[in-house]
C-alpha cells in the first residue's frame, strides 16, 4: 500500500501511508485523519483504503466519481494510472 500511497501527491510522507520511515501503513490511522482532511484528501484516503479492504470505508462512505471530481489534477493522474493497471492488496 505504501507503493500506491508514494504515487499520490497529497499522501506521500502522511504519517499512516507508510511512505515514510518513521510512520508503517495503518489502516486506522488514516480512518483518523479523514475526519479533517481536505475534500481532496479524503477522497485520495478513500480510494486508497478501498483497494486495501473494501470493508475499511463502511463508515466514510465508497470511493465514487464525485470523490475522484475533488482530487486536484496530479491526484487524479494517479488514479487514472492506477485504474489503468488496477490491482488490489
Amino acid at each position: 500500500m505504501a507503493v500506491l500511497c508514494a504515487t499520490i501527491p497529497c499522501l506521500d510522507g502522511l504519517a499512516g501511508t507508510g511512505t515514510s520511515t518513521d510512520s508503517p501503513w495503518s489502516p486506522e490511522l488514516l480512518l483518523y485523519r479523514y475526519r479533517t482532511a481536505s475534500s481532496g484528501e479524503r477522497a485520495c484516503i478513500k480510494f486508497v483504503l478501498e483497494v486495501y479492504n473494501p470493508d475499511c470505508v463502511q463508515d466514510i462512505g465508497r470511493f465514487t466519481l464525485d470523490d475522484f471530481a475533488s482530487m486536484d489534477p496530479h491526484n487524479q493522474a494517479a488514479f487514472a494510472a492506477w485504474a489503468r493497471k488496477p490491482w488490489w492488496a
